[in-house]
């Protein structure tokens, strides 16, 4: 692992091994030299040193199979060798050859054929030197030239690694989006299944309250028909009485018409529970209007303090309509206004604004708005759909009644928000067809 060309400070060539290398070392004109395999014994028998004057580094234990003399290197490496030049006669080469061969041994050195090379060309791997000495290059071109397959090859794994993480973070990312869509589309499926239950929920209970509305509208018919008739006699008995009392006469004819309005009302009501329509008669839309202005502020005293304003843009709106029904829908819509009016958070005066103009050559709008609270996205969807209050204690009975008067008029009725706050109720109706 050391460099050899930084490991000694001075490296001397000297013509002979012995004793020039000797000398040089026994003197201290150098720490070290290198000799030939029995070189140190020969010197020893020759006795130019004695046995114990020089140390032999990194002594390497004999074999059988090895030569009886010290040494540093576990291999041997060849001394003198003759090769031949390209283009040297094959008869020359044999020649040289066989006389080689033929000479005996002297001084424990003889010709052989080395067929084994690979010492020798470890050794100059080691050292870097002859044709290895390309591996002293460390810049990056050289890099890569001497480690071209290795580099390669880990360049490759690591492409091949990338490629497979970008692969596995697209399929995660595929799958999440999956996932992420597939429990967006569960969401989505279970709120639908929710709103189909509600629905159905709403369907059920309006079907056992209008069979409760249609029994309850059944026996209170005779009961009212009842009252009429008691008040007709006290009416006539009121009228041939010499004494008699214009309050009292006013008194019990007012109750009747109330009565009979009342039984009007259950009539309607029956009619509806039956899906049986009451016949269209031609009718003012305006007078209707004011009518169930009337009604409201005499029936309903606890919003006496929601001011009602009529605008009145058509003139008079002549329509084919059930009148009862009618006006029992401009109440409905009243009464839910004038609800909200009065439970806005915005401390103002609450008031309910009605606007009757021509939208069209046939046709005419009745618009009912109120201040209030600013509807939301789900509250306006809860007004919209068919049977549902938006007030906590509502049944949503009121909406689904006025929507069947509207349809049983061809009148479209819709809701919409107000700014400012509040909801504006549209209902759009034919104008009566006055044949000449």
């Amino acid at each position: 692992g050391w460099n050899p060309d930084k490991f000694f400070s001075k490296v001397s060539f000297l013509q002979f091994q012995t004793p020039d290398v000797l000398n040089a070392v026994l003197v201290g004109a150098a720490d070290v030299g290198v000799l030939s395999t029995c070189t140190l014994e020969n010197a020893v028998r020759s006795g130019i040193i004695s046995q114990d004057s020089i140390k032999v580094i990194n002594q390497k234990n004999e074999n059988a199979n090895s030569l009886k003399c010290v040494r540093s290197t576990e291999a041997l490496y060849p001394d003198l060798v003759f090769v031949a030049v390209k283009g040297t006669p094959e008869t020359i080469i044999k020649n040289v050859a066989f006389a080689l061969l033929a000479m005996p041994d002297f001084d424990h050195y003889r010709w052989s054929i080395e067929d084994n090379y690979y010492a020798v060309r470890s050794l100059l791997e080691d050292l870097q030197l002859g044709p290895y000495a390309y591996m002293r290059d460390n810049t990056a071109p050289a890099l890569f030239k001497r480690f071209k397959t290795e580099i390669l090859t880990a360049l490759g794994l690591i492409l091949f690694l990338v490629l497979n993480e970008l692969r596995l973070h697209w399929l995660v990312n595929r799958k999440t989006r999956e996932l992420h869509q597939a429990l967006k589309d569960k969401i989505a499926a279970d709120k639908t299944l929710q709103s189909e239950r509600k629905k159905m929920a709403l369907l059920e209970r309006n079907g056992v309250i209008s069979q409760m509305s249609s029994i309850i509208a059944h026996e209170a018919k005779q009961p009212l028909g009842t009252i009429l008739n008691y008040l007709e006699i006290l009416r006539m008995k009121q009228e041939v009485s010499p004494e008699k009392d214009t309050i009292v006469l006013s008194a019990i004819n007012n109750v009747a018409q109330q009565v009979g309005r009342l039984n009007s009302l259950v009539e309607s009501v029956r009619n509806f529970a039956k899906k049986k329509e009451n016949p269209l008669i031609p009718s003012d839309l305006v007078e209707i209007t004011e009518k169930a202005i009337r009604s409201f502020r005499r029936n309903e005293p606890e919003y006496d303090a929601v001011k009602v304003n009529l605008l009145n843009g058509a003139g008079k709106a002549l329509v084919r309509s059930d009148p009862v029904s009618l006006e029992l829908l401009i109440i409905n819509l009243l009464r839910n206004g004038a609800h909200a009016a009065l439970e806005a958070e915005k401390k103002q005066k609450p008031f309910i604004k009605i606007t009757i103009s021509r939208i069209e050559s046939s046709r005419f709008e009745l618009k009912i708005e109120n201040c209030g609270n600013v509807m939301t996205d789900e509250q306006m969807a809860r007004l919209i759909s068919l049977g549902e209050s938006v007030k906590a204690e509502g049944l949503g009975l009121g909406l689904s009644i006025i929507r069947s008067i509207a349809d049983h008029h061809s009148a479209d009725l819709s809701f919409r928000k107000r700014k400012g706050g509040g909801v504006a109720a549209l209902l759009e109706i034919d104008q009566l067809e006055i044949e000449t």
